[in-house]
């Protein structure tokens, strides 16, 4: 799910990431489906790809929107493809 930033997507954000300004033209704010996210994981582990960049935007916006600390235990599956074998 792609959420609406606060600023302008640039160039280097695109071309990393494939999400343009255009993308997320009308999908809502973090401040207005973060808590249907929080509600959906309750207290799961949160499973992703490179999710130690991705759980500090939800760390973050957890305490400013709901002065409360996302606890979640997650893994990310960025460190674990890297793991020698």
């Amino acid at each position: 799910m792609l959420v609406k930033p606060n600023y302008a997507i640039d160039s280097f954000i695109t071309k990393l990431t494939g999400i343009t300004n255009a993308m997320v033209k009308d999908v809502p704010k973090i401040d207005n489906i973060l808590n249907k996210y929080l509600d959906f994981i309750a207290d799961d582990v949160v499973v992703g790809h490179n999710v130690n960049f991705d759980i500090n935007f939800i760390f973050d916006n957890c305490s400013e929107y709901y002065k409360k600390e996302f606890s979640n235990n997650f893994i990310d599956t960025h460190r674990i493809s890297k793991k020698p074998v």
